[in-house]
């Protein structure tokens, strides 16, 4: 299953099944969108990603090993049980399909130089069908 997803200076507007956008609160100075496709390994209809600074570093992704990885919850059944699944990300722009091999490439090119310091983190449901 592939998702795609949009990610703009302020908000993450997820593709057409979307029901909810995250405000990171960022200042990208990032000229343009900048379209993410996310892979992951097994089919599911529901799932919550975990974007933001603290999130992207203790998930390994500013660590410098070269893992553009990322983790998402497949919830299981009713309440707050959820699996962890583990997704890439691959960085595009202009229609060119580039896989991002530097986590810190990542993270300038996606949030911009003006995130230095301790931006909260947000949680954002997707919602893939």
């Amino acid at each position: 299953m592939t998702l795609h997803f949009n990610f703009t200076p302020s908000i993450l507007n997820f593709s057409k099944h979307s029901a909810q956008h995250c405000d990171t609160s960022l200042k990208s100075t990032h000229p343009t969108n900048v379209v993410f496709k996310l892979e992951l390994s097994e089919p599911t209809k529901y799932y919550m990603m975990h974007h933001g600074v603290q999130k992207l570093t203790k998930y390994g992704i500013l660590q410098g090993n070269g893992t553009m990885a990322v983790r998402v919850y497949r919830k299981v059944g009713e309440g707050s049980n959820y699996d962890v699944l583990t997704a890439r990300f691959y960085h595009y722009t202009d229609e060119q399909l580039e896989e991002t091999s530097t986590p810190r490439e990542l993270y300038n090119r996606v949030q911009g130089s003006a995130l230095v310091g301790g931006y909260q983190a947000c949680s954002c449901n997707l919602y893939a069908m």
